[in-house]
């Protein structure tokens, strides 16, 4: 939940091309609602701007150490 991310969680978005995937977006979380969006340019993105917002799929933390 957005509650619980932490910086280097995974964003994942949905819809951002046509595809039968589920998810067509992944950005790393930075803290304080932004993400490193790695597009062109590369670069900080709030996760609550209108287009990002509307393409939100969930966050995501891969298990280390295990």
């Amino acid at each position: 939940s957005r509650a619980e991310a932490k910086p280097g969680d995974l964003v994942f978005f949905t819809g951002t091309y046509v595809t039968s995937d589920a998810v067509t977006h992944i950005g790393i979380y930075a803290g304080e609602n932004l993400m490193l969006h790695c597009g062109n340019p590369i670069q900080y993105a709030s996760i609550d701007s209108n287009y990002w917002a509307s393409h939100f799929y969930g966050f995501g933390r891969l298990p280390l150490g295990e």
